[in-house]
């Protein structure tokens, strides 16, 4: 997994792209740190340029997700596509995500 990211106003927001699977632990990890430690409220995943998600992004995920609620900050994920979208739809991602 590659991504981008950058602190705009009230939001983070962050660009992910290729394969996001476990051994992106570290890099998502880094992520989640930097989104806790801002002062930003909302926390924007870019997921369009994702083509591949395996069960442990999926828990990253909901990592970043109970990362944000401890902090009552928001998460969004937009974009998904394809084999993600597919995955998110199976978790019902739907119910526990803002996705757009």
């Amino acid at each position: 997994m590659n991504f981008t990211d950058n602190i705009e106003n009230n939001d983070y927001k962050v660009t992910l792209s290729g394969k996001f699977t476990f051994s992106d632990n570290a890099s998502f990890r880094t992520i989640l740190e930097k989104f806790s430690n801002s002062a930003a409220g909302n926390i924007y995943f870019f997921i369009g340029g994702v083509d591949f998600v395996d069960s442990a992004a999926l828990g990253m995920f909901l990592l970043a997700r109970d990362e944000a609620a401890k902090y009552k900050k928001n998460l969004v994920i937009k974009d998904a596509t394809g084999q993600v979208k597919k995955m998110f739809e199976l978790a019902h991602f739907d119910k526990l995500f803002s996705l757009i």
